[in-house]
């Protein structure tokens, strides 16, 4: 299956995406502009829902982040989406199971942020055979440094350790794929699992990344 990675759209739903069989988005889709649960509501049901329809992907799986507080704040307004939308949740295509995580560390108190011991809670609950799992935030120490000069230079590791610790306990794993931390965009591989900073926009908030797809 080839897969198509995107992840902090913030309102920006981009074009000419590559080919693929699935398109996979790690959250952050509403305009950072207006945090609104009725604004993102009505965005999500009449923008992304419009901009959905005319993709090409038999398939398009899709979580939320820290700035989607419609998701978490107000889950009724969310209107029927034209994707798989996972939170906490797994489907399965063409055989592979994926799992959506929107959660990340506290930091400033946004949507979807939790404690150490409520991640960990979580995380327990993803399934011995995922394969590809979801994640708005990266799991710690891969991907998650922030390098950008506004933060003087300084690698800073902002991951989820709950989920790190997850993730290396999985035994059939292949692919992770996270936003959240804009500057680490990028792509690894650690054994047989293959890590993705699915991350669209810069941390200026302009659409400067490219789009990574992955074989699995």
């Amino acid at each position: 299956m080839k897969i198509v990675t995107l992840s902090d759209l913030h309102g920006h739903l981009p074009e000419n995406l590559p080919e693929g069989d699935c398109l996979v988005i790690a959250g952050d889709i509403c305009p950072a502009t207006n945090h609104n649960v009725a604004f993102q509501a009505k965005w999500l049901e009449v923008r992304f829902n419009l901009w959905l329809d005319f993709l090409p992907y038999k398939d398009i799986v899709c979580i939320a982040g820290n700035h989607d507080w419609v998701f978490e704040k107000a889950p009724a307004f969310v209107p029927k989406l034209k994707c798989h939308y996972l939170q906490e949740s797994s489907v399965v295509i063409n055989g592979v199971k994926m799992f959506g995580y929107p959660h990340t560390p506290v930091f400033c108190n946004w949507a979807f942020n939790r404690s150490h011991g409520e991640l960990t809670e979580i995380v327990n609950k993803i399934p011995e055979d995922t394969d590809v799992i979801l994640s708005h935030g990266p799991a710690y120490g891969i991907l998650d440094s922030v390098t950008d000069q506004r933060w003087h230079g300084t690698a800073v590791d902002l991951g989820c350790k709950a989920l790190r610790k997850r993730v290396d306990e999985l035994p059939n794993l292949k692919l992770v794929v996270c936003g959240h931390i804009h500057s680490a965009h990028d792509m690894i591989k650690r054994g047989n699992t293959t890590f993705v900073n699915a991350s669209y926009l810069n941390e200026s908030y302009y659409p400067d990344y490219s789009v990574q797809v992955v074989e699995i």
